[in-house]
């Protein structure tokens, strides 16, 4: 992965935000880096992630509602995935 610097300037309340826009970033760049990964192994032939993200509405609309799966930070996590549907 190519390396990149980054010049923060000011103090106080300036460099605080700049660093947490800095981590919120980097995050990010993590989950892109993530989404990227996945549609290679897991997209069709012709790139669609259909059948993955129609299975993850099909757990949602048949899971319970009050399903304690529904209050895991991994249940969240995975339908953060749903947006996948939107990339071609």
């Amino acid at each position: 992965m190519p390396k990149m610097g980054l010049i923060l300037q000011g103090g106080g309340a300036l460099g605080a935000y700049e660093y947490g826009a800095v981590q919120r970033l980097n995050e990010r760049m993590t989950e892109i880096s993530y989404e990227s990964r996945f549609l290679v192994h897991h997209a069709d032939a012709d790139g669609s992630l259909a059948p993955f993200t129609n299975m993850l509405e099909a757990i949602e609309r048949d899971l319970p509602p009050d399903s304690s799966v529904r209050a895991t930070e991994s249940f969240h996590q995975l339908f953060r995935l749903r947006a996948l549907k939107n990339l071609r």
